[in-house]
């Protein structure tokens, strides 16, 4: 909507709220140490990484057998990046698992078998990041107000919900926000982002399924380099994927294909197993995972037998 400041004047709410200092920090990428991965690192426009980065440690707490830190750190462009750092309460033979964004408690009932996922992981041995991701968190853009794009599919949005004496919550609210000011985003992204916990081919989701992911997971230019198996079977690392049959979000397909792709393409290093489960990261699935992991960590770091630094981890 268009607002007014107090001397009366109209102004235009900021469509990147929160992240003004973002395209000037877009040219600053990463380099990587070869051919391939430069290529797909351009195409996703990865950040460089920000030399030093400091980090503040806002409280740290005692329970259960693990150690949970509040952390937070400025990256080089947006607001600062809130994190959870789980660990064992004791520091032998730790393992360090990074990358497992944060869990609302009303998904942790529906998705994780009513887990706590970091918890449980730490007092397997494991030590965890949990990060808030671009968009999410503390990581999100500011809409309030509302950019003008936002604010009219907002409208229309209410209206829909009069009509079916629908009383939005706050978060429902903020979601329909958030869902139309996605495309507002991908104008800003002279990189784009792809945040996944799949793995299908590009061609399956064709046409029926395009509509059920965000623009992060169709990074213009991507498919150039492959397909999502071909772009997995580019890294060294041991894998395991872990396949629902009965995902709402991916045809099975689409899931057996890349399957059969990456036991082909990456016979020593990839395991694929498949679940009789809808989109949801079950206390069975968590297991399996938790122990590859351990071995997978074992194997790449046999000497390491002790937490990672903090600082180290937010880095």
């Amino acid at each position: 909507m268009i607002a007014a400041d107090m001397a009366g004047a109209a102004f235009r709410p900021s469509a990147l709220a929160g992240y003004e200092d973002w395209p000037g920090y877009a040219p600053h990428l990463h380099r990587a140490g070869s051919t391939t991965a430069q290529d797909l690192s351009d195409v996703l426009g990865i950040p460089a990484v920000v030399p030093d980065l400091g980090y503040t440690i806002h409280s740290e707490t005692a329970h259960d057998d693990v150690i949970t830190a509040r952390l937070s750190w400025q990256l080089g462009f947006g607001p600062r990046t809130s994190a959870w750092f789980v660990r064992p309460a004791h520091d032998a033979d730790t393992l360090f698992a990074g990358g497992f964004g944060p869990v609302p408690p009303g998904l942790q009932a529906k998705l994780y078998g009513g887990r706590a996922i970091a918890t449980w992981l730490a007092q397997q041995g494991f030590a965890v990041l949990a990060h808030d991701a671009f968009m999410w968190g503390s990581r999100r853009f500011g809409l309030d107000p509302l950019p003008l794009r936002s604010a009219t599919a907002v409208r229309g949005q209410q209206s829909l919900w009069r009509e079916a004496g629908v009383e939005p919550s706050a978060a429902e609210l903020y979601d329909s926000a958030a869902a139309a000011h996605e495309e507002t985003v991908a104008k800003a992204a002279t990189r784009s982002y792809v945040v996944t916990c799949m793995m299908t081919t590009f061609a399956s989701l064709l046409p029926s399924y395009l509509d059920a992911h965000s623009w992060l997971l169709h990074s213009p230019g991507l498919a150039q380099l492959g397909d999502w198996p071909d772009l997995a079977a580019r890294s060294s690392a041991r894998a395991l994927v872990q396949y629902a049959l009965d995902d709402q979000l991916f045809p099975e397909q689409g899931m057996r294909d890349a399957h059969a792709h990456l036991s082909s393409a990456l016979p020593e290093l990839y395991t694929g197993t498949f679940w009789q489960e809808s989109h949801v990261f079950s206390k069975a699935m968590q297991e399996e995972a938790a122990a590859f992991l351990t071995e997978a960590l074992r194997l790449s770091a046999p000497n390491t037998s002790h937490a990672p630094d903090p600082a180290r981890t937010a880095s």
